[in-house]
């Protein structure tokens, strides 16, 4: 009887635990099928996953080879919001173990955190651009055994971040990395712009079964396509001369207070571009902290200025060119200061004095604007056009930089006698500093003017492409451009820069002044008091080694370039010199 009853008992309490198991059983069901019916429905549908694998951008490298930018991997972290859940409901992990472990790893404020995670969105961004030490201790907690350290809830997504190792180093020549519309990595201005296909990574994909936490099912389908890494570019920049010139146009801005600055050195034999700068700069590491978003223009190839008496050069080519005149003709004996032109329009000298008889040669060496016109009018509109044309004025350089313009030079049939007057002195048409450096330089390079190129090479793991100088234009013939570049040489001589810089006279140098009223607010007649200043010289030797343009953009108390501009020139030519190999006469 006895053994009826411990029987009876052991049933009922089969029965008793059969009951309690089907209950919540069906507890669950009820939850999973009818409480969070939507819920799992988008989980199920979400076993085939689609994700795309990065790669890391490509690097742009200094001349000598090192990186003036570069890219490292990093990560973005997400939140998954059903994983964390669930690891709630089994009493695995509570919402503030899990605020508390990611945020003493990534240093993040967890109350911001916590707000994050109160959504109703599966996937929160956490944190991004995390580094890879950063994302392996965080990998390690969920991988963790012990149950106190363990972290669950956690993704990971391939990034990268762009590095600019030297900051304002050639930044308006590299560029930066900003965003697009829809958030993606896109490169802005210079090289980063105008490269952009090359450098960025080509994307690659990945199609996968995962489970509902996103985990990998390792007996799924897999079909991943490799990503590729972006090209890497070699420019033509040498790193020490980059240097050197950013520091003295901050000096030349700096101390006569001008709006702006622009270096730029050329190898006229070559069209390689040496070094560019402009200041005020920025540093591309940190480009949404600055407000003034004119100040991430290459102002060297993007802004087209009026640069007066640098023109008569251009002026005088021609002439020469077309065998209108010789270094030794005189040009013309005027007895007065100004001459008529129309519409009560003048041209003038300087001072508005007369002068007595000059040849071509003190036109350019007194920088006077009447001898400047009677040589342009010995032209004539149609050649003055085609000349300027040729010396690559009114139309891009192709130099491999976003943001170039183009400048402004009417047609000849457009022309009248004051355009005429005004052209023969470098005002009323426009160029940018790299079109004008581009020009001169067909002078010292026995009339051939070679292509501005920055980038020598471009390069990835399967393909190399080298980049080889090219013949742009062949604006004047090689015995005028001799001519010519001796009469400058002559012009730099003769302007007493020789004998206040004496170890000048060591070197063989030609170069042009030029002072350029600019125009007022209305944009319809000349400031009073605002004036742009250049001065662009070169070696003038056999075996050109350079061309460099210094400008400065209304520079405060200082109305001519002789006082300004030219004294910068020289002292930066001291510390360039042995950079860009100038050879010393030999006497």
């Amino acid at each position: 009887m006895s053994g009826q009853k411990i029987s009876f008992w052991r049933i009922r309490i089969i029965y008793f635990f059969f009951v309690v198991v089907v209950s919540i059983v069906t507890s669950f069901l009820f939850r999973w099928q009818i409480l969070e019916y939507d819920r799992y429905r988008v989980l199920a549908n979400q076993r085939v996953k689609d994700s795309q694998l990065a790669s890391l951008r490509g690097s742009v490298l200094a001349s000598d080879g090192s990186p003036l930018a570069y890219s490292v991997p990093v990560y973005d972290v997400y939140a998954y919001l059903p994983e964390i859940e669930y690891a709630e409901d089994l009493l695995r992990q509570t919402r503030s173990e899990f605020v508390r472990k990611v945020t003493e790893i990534l240093v993040l404020n967890g109350e911001e955190l916590e707000d994050k995670l109160s959504t109703d969105i599966m996937y929160t961004i956490v944190a991004r651009e995390v580094s890879v030490e950063q994302k392996e201790s965080l990998e390690s907690l969920l991988t963790d055994k012990n149950p106190d350290r363990k972290l669950e809830g956690l993704h990971f997504e391939p990034s990268e971040k762009r590095i600019y190792p030297d900051k304002t180093l050639a930044s308006h020549i590299i560029g930066f990395v900003g965003k697009n519309t829809i958030g993606e990595d896109i490169g802005r201005n210079g090289i980063e712009g105008y490269w952009n296909g090359d450098l960025a990574w080509k994307k690659g994909f990945i199609i996968e079964e995962t489970d509902s936490f996103g985990n990998q099912i390792l007996t799924g389908k897999y079909e991943p396509i490799y990503p590729k890494v972006g090209r890497s570019v070699r420019l033509t920049i040498d790193r020490g001369l980059q240097e050197i010139i950013e520091r003295k146009i901050e000096e030349g801005v700096k101390e006569w207070d001008a709006v702006s600055g622009t270096i730029i050195i050329l190898d006229p034999r070559s069209g390689a571009i040496l070094a560019i700068a402009n200041y005020p700069t920025y540093d591309p590491n940190v480009y949404w902290e600055f407000e003034d978003f004119s100040v991430f223009k290459n102002k060297a190839v993007s802004d087209p200025y009026e640069f007066g008496s640098v023109g008569k050069c251009f002026t005088a080519a021609a002439a020469i060119d077309l065998k209108k005149v010789n270094p030794d003709t005189v040009i013309f004996d005027h007895h007065e200061g100004c001459v008529d032109l129309i519409d009560d329009k003048q041209v003038c000298t300087s001072n508005k004095k007369a002068s007595g008889p000059m040849d071509l040669t003190d036109v350019l060496a007194y920088s006077d604007n009447i001898g400047a016109y009677f040589t342009a009018e010995k032209v004539g509109p149609e050649y003055m056009y085609r000349y300027l044309r040729e010396f690559g004025i009114g139309s891009k350089t192709n130099v491999g930089l976003s943001e170039e313009s183009t400048s402004f030079l009417k047609s000849a049939r457009d022309w009248n006698i004051a355009d005429l007057a005004t052209y023969s002195y470098g005002q009323g048409y426009s160029a940018t500093p790299l079109q004008i450096v581009s020009a001169v330089s067909a002078i010292t390079n026995k009339g051939k003017r070679m292509q501005p190129y920055i980038v020598s090479k471009i390069y990835d793991d399967e393909k190399v492409i080298e980049i080889e100088p090219q013949v742009a234009s062949e604006p004047i013939s090689r015995e005028s451009a001799i001519i010519l570049n001796e009469m400058l040489t002559e012009v730099f001589d003769r302007n007493g820069s020789k004998w206040t810089y004496k170890e000048l006279l060591n070197y063989k140098l030609a170069g042009k002044s030029g002072t350029a009223s600019v125009l007022d607010e209305t944009g319809l007649s000349y400031s009073q008091d605002q004036v742009n200043v250049t001065f662009v010289g070169w070696d003038s030797s056999d075996n050109p080694k350079f061309v460099m343009l210094i400008k400065l953009q209304e520079p405060t108390g200082a109305p001519f370039s002789v006082q300004s501009v030219q004294p910068l020139w020289m002292e930066t030519f001291f510390e360039i010199k042995d950079f860009v190999g100038v050879v010393p006469i030999v006497k």
